[in-house]
C-alpha cells in the first residue's frame, strides 16, 4: 500500500511540476522577442524617393582619398571604404528637414576633424562607430529628431545591443542619462556617439588624441561638466542627450572595448590645504567606535594636500561608556559632544556640522572600518568639484565580498540599494560595481560634502529622525543642481545594523519606516520614481538587486481587481512556520503608487481606477519543490482576528531563483494583486501567507511584518 502511495505521490509532484514550467515559459520573455515587439509600433528610417537616393555622396572619402598618401596602411584605407556620406530627409509637421551625417571609424578623427572646418562641406553631424557594428533601422530618424530639436546640442549616445550572424540580438546595455563622473571614469557611451558638427569645428585635433580624449576637450570646452542648470522638472538635459532606446548593434559587446579606454588626464578641482570634519554618531558602543576611529586613523593616507578632524557626537551612552570615549578620545585629540536624547539621526548630524570647522563634512556610521589608505583622498578629489554633491563610496559587508552598497537608485517603489548582497568578486552590469558613478544618492553611513553645499542644502531634515534622512539630504543637493557620486573605485567596511537593528524586524519599525518615506516623497514629490542615472527600460517596480531589464518584470495596474473573500478554516488546520518565506515590497495606495503621494496633496483627481490597493511581494517554502504549492495571501485584522484572502498573480522573479539558488523551483515566487478598498472592512491588517500543498495535506503559513490601514 505504501508503495502505491509513494508512486501516486510522484506523479502528482511531475504533474504539478508539469504546469509551473509551463506556467513559466509564459512568463520568461526572452529579450530578443520583447525587443522586436517593442519596435513593431517604431517608424523605420527611410529615404524618400528618388530624389533623396541622389543624395548620398562621396564627398568625404575623395577627400580622403586626396589627401591620404600611404596607401599601405590597411587599418585607414580600411577605415576608408567604411566611411558613408548620407543625406535623411523626414518630414516634420509636413516639412521636409535634412539632415547630413557622416558615419565612420574614430581612427579617422584627424581628417574628420579637418573636413567639417572645410567652408563648403555641408555636414551637420558626425556618427563614430566605436565598435564594429551598425545603426539601427530608426537610429537616423530618432537622431534627426533630436538635432532639430535642439540647437545647442553638442552630442546623442544611446543603449545598444549586440547581434548575432544570425540575426539575433542579445545583451542589452541600457545606460544612464548624462553622468560627467561616469563618463570621466570611462567610455560609457559605448559603440557609436553622433556629435554636432558645428561643435567640432571649434576644437583642434591634436596627433595625440583618440576619441575618447577628442570627446573630453569637446565637452568641457562646452560647460558639459558643471551644475546640471539644464535639468528641468522633465529631468530633460537638451546639451549631451541619452536616448533610452536601442539605436545601435554592436556585432561583439563594445563593452569589451570601451572598459579599458582610460583618459590620460581628467578633470580635478585644486584641493589646496583642504580640511575634513569627521563627523561621527555614536552611543554605548566604544569597541565599535573605536574599531572605525583606529582604522581611519591607521589606514588613512593624507597625502600632504588635507587635514582632518575627529568629531563624536554621543546621544546618551551609560556613564560607564561615556567615561571611556572621553578618554580615549582625548588622546586622540578629538571633540566629544555629549547630548542625552532619543535616538534622531538627523539631529545628531547637524549637531557635529555646527561645531565642525572643516570646508568639507564626512558623515560617517560608527560601525564603518577603513580598508584602503586612500579612500578619503579619492572622495575629497570628487567632492571639491564645482558641480559635485554628496560623495560616497562602496561598502561591503565584513569578512565577505558582498556589496552593502554602490549608490542609492530612486525607483518607484522607494530608494533602492542596487547590487546588494551581491559578490564584489563579480563585475555587475557593465561596470555598476567598478567606476566612479552618478547616482540620486549615496548613504549617510559614509557620505562627504562641500560645507558651503551642505548648508545651501538645509542640512539634515530632523523631522526624519531614523530613516531616508540621507536620502532626503542628497535629494535636496540634486535639487540645487549639484551631481550626487558614487566612488566604487574605493571600498570600506560596513558592520551595519550592529547599533540600531534592522528597520524591518517589527511591526512599528515598519509602520515608522513607511511614513518617514511618504514624508520623503511628499517634499520630493517631482521626481517620485525617476532616476536620471538609471534606465527607464530597466525594473523600477520591485526590490531587485540588480540591474534587470524590465522585460523580466513591469507592473501593469490595467489588470482586474483580485477576488477577496473570508477564510477561516483553512488557516486555523495550518501549521504556523517560518520555512514559509514571505517579502512584502509594496502594499499601497494605488493613487500613491502612480503619483508617490495621498489623494489631495496634488492637483490630480482620483479616478475609480484608483480606489484601490496595489500589493506585492514574493514567497516560497524552504527546502521543498515549490512547484507543488498552491499559496494564498491574506490580511489579518488586527482587532477582530479575522482573515480574508486575496487572489494573486504570480510573476517571474529571476532575482530570487538567483539568491536562493539551493531552493527548488522558486522562479515564479513573486506575486502582485490589486484590491478594491471596498472589498475590506476598515481597520489594521497584519499580511500573511498560507501554502497549501496539492500532492499532500500539507498547510502552512507565516506571518510578515508589514501592515496596512484600509480607511
Amino acid at each position: 500500500m505504501s508503495g502505491l502511495k509513494s508512486c501516486v505521490k510522484k506523479l502528482a509532484v511531475a504533474n504539478q511540476t508539469r504546469k509551473y514550467k509551463s506556467a513559466l515559459k509564459t512568463k520568461n520573455l526572452d529579450y530578443n522577442a520583447w525587443v522586436i515587439q517593442l519596435e513593431n509600433n517604431q517608424k523605420e528610417d527611410f529615404l524618400i524617393n528618388d530624389r533623396n537616393q541622389k543624395c548620398l555622396k562621396n564627398d568625404f572619402k575623395n577627400f580622403l582619398n586626396e589627401s591620404h598618401s600611404d596607401k599601405n596602411d590597411e587599418n585607414l584605407a580600411k577605415s576608408i571604404r567604411l566611411c558613408q556620406q548620407i543625406d535623411f530627409i523626414y518630414d516634420e509637421n509636413g516639412e521636409n528637414c535634412q539632415t547630413q551625417y557622416l558615419v565612420c571609424d574614430p581612427v579617422l578623427l584627424p581628417q574628420v576633424n579637418q573636413y567639417v572646418k572645410k567652408p563648403d562641406n555641408s555636414v551637420d553631424c558626425v556618427i563614430f562607430k566605436i565598435s564594429d557594428g551598425n545603426l539601427s533601422k530608426f537610429a537616423l530618424r530618432e537622431i534627426s529628431e533630436i538635432f532639430h530639436r535642439n540647437k545647442n546640442l553638442i552630442m546623442i549616445y544611446s543603449d545598444e545591443d549586440v547581434m548575432l550572424p544570425n540575426g539575433k540580438r542579445e545583451k542589452p546595455w541600457f545606460k544612464p542619462d548624462w553622468a560627467p563622473d561616469e563618463f570621466l571614469s570611462f567610455f560609457y557611451f559605448g559603440g557609436m556617439v553622433a556629435v554636432n558638427a558645428s561643435k567640432l569645428k571649434k576644437l583642434q585635433c591634436s596627433g595625440s588624441d583618440d576619441i575618447y580624449s577628442y570627446l573630453y576637450k569637446l565637452l568641457l570646452l562646452e560647460g558639459a561638466f558643471r551644475k546640471h542648470e539644464l535639468y528641468d522638472r522633465n529631468l530633460a538635459n537638451d546639451r549631451v542627450i541619452h536616448v533610452p532606446k536601442i539605436l545601435y548593434h554592436s556585432f561583439a559587446p563594445s563593452y569589451d572595448v570601451v572598459r579599458d579606454m582610460k583618459l590620460s588626464s581628467v578633470i580635478r578641482e585644486r584641493i589646496g590645504r583642504a580640511k575634513v570634519s569627521v563627523i561621527i554618531p555614536s552611543k554605548d558602543h566604544p569597541e565599535i567606535l573605536f574599531r572605525c576611529i583606529d582604522s581611519l586613523i591607521e589606514r588613512t593616507d593624507t597625502h600632504d594636500e588635507f587635514d582632518y578632524e575627529l568629531i563624536v557626537v554621543d546621544n546618551g551612552s551609560n556613564e560607564v561608556n561615556k567615561t571611556t570615549i572621553e578618554g580615549i578620545l582625548n588622546s586622540y585629540n578629538a571633540t566629544y559632544i555629549y547630548e542625552k536624547s532619543d535616538f534622531n539621526f538627523s539631529y545628531m548630524c547637524n549637531l557635529g556640522a555646527s561645531n565642525a570647522s572643516g570646508d568639507y563634512l564626512l558623515f560617517l556610521n560608527d560601525d564603518m572600518e577603513i580598508t584602503e589608505p586612500d579612500w578619503m583622498h579619492k572622495m575629497l578629489q570628487k567632492a571639491a568639484l564645482p558641480y559635485a554633491g554628496a560623495v560616497g563610496a562602496k561598502l561591503i559587508y565584513p569578512d565577505s565580498d558582498m556589496i552593502q552598497h554602490a549608490g542609492i537608485t530612486n525607483l518607484r517603489i522607494g530608494p533602492a540599494h542596487k547590487l546588494q548582497f551581491l559578490s564584489d568578486t563579480e563585475d555587475h552590469y557593465f561596470g555598476r560595481n567598478r567606476y566612479v558613478h552618478d547616482m540620486m544618492g549615496v548613504t549617510g553611513a559614509c557620505l562627504m560634502v562641500k560645507r558651503a553645499v551642505f548648508d545651501e542644502a538645509g542640512g539634515f531634515d530632523e523631522d526624519l529622525k531614523v530613516a531616508f534622512n540621507d536620502v532626503d539630504l542628497c535629494y535636496k543637493i540634486f535639487e540645487k543642481g549639484y551631481y550626487n557620486i558614487v566612488r566604487c573605485d574605493t571600498r570600506l567596511y560596513h558592520h551595519e545594523s550592529l547599533s540600531r537593528g534592522n528597520d524591518s524586524d517589527s511591526d512599528d519599525k515598519m509602520q515608522r519606516m513607511n511614513r518617514e518615506k511618504d514624508y520623503l516623497y511628499e517634499k520630493h514629490q517631482w521626481i517620485y520614481g525617476r532616476d536620471p542615472f538609471y534606465n527607464i527600460n530597466l525594473t523600477t517596480d520591485m526590490w531587485e538587486y540588480e540591474y534587470a531589464p524590465k522585460y523580466h518584470y513591469e507592473v501593469h495596474l490595467e489588470r482586474d481587481w483580485a477576488r477577496v473573500s473570508e477564510i477561516t478554516d483553512d488557516i486555523k488546520m495550518a501549521s504556523e512556520d517560518r520555512c514559509v518565506r514571505i517579502g512584502m515590497e509594496c502594499a499601497m495606495d494605488i493613487f500613491k503608487w502612480k503619483y508617490g503621494v495621498e489623494k489631495g496633496r496634488i492637483d490630480i483627481p482620483a479616478s475609480d481606477d484608483d480606489m484601490g490597493y496595489y500589493l506585492q511581494g514574493y514567497t516560497f517554502v524552504t527546502g521543498s519543490n515549490n512547484a507543488c504549492f498552491e499559496r494564498t495571501l491574506f490580511l489579518e485584522n488586527t482587532a477582530s482576528g479575522r482573515c480574508y484572502g486575496v487572489e494573486t498573480e504570480s510573476e517571474f522573479r529571476p532575482d530570487i531563483a538567483g539568491n536562493v539558488p539551493d531552493q527548488l523551483n522558486v522562479d515564479l515566487a513573486g506575486y502582485t494583486a490589486k484590491i478594491r478598498s471596498d472589498s475590506l472592512p476598515k481597520g489594521h491588517y497584519r499580511f500573511g501567507m498560507y501554502m497549501k500543498d496539492r500532492t499532500s495535506r500539507l498547510r502552512l503559513y507565516n506571518m510578515s511584518n508589514w501592515t496596512l490601514d484600509i480607511s
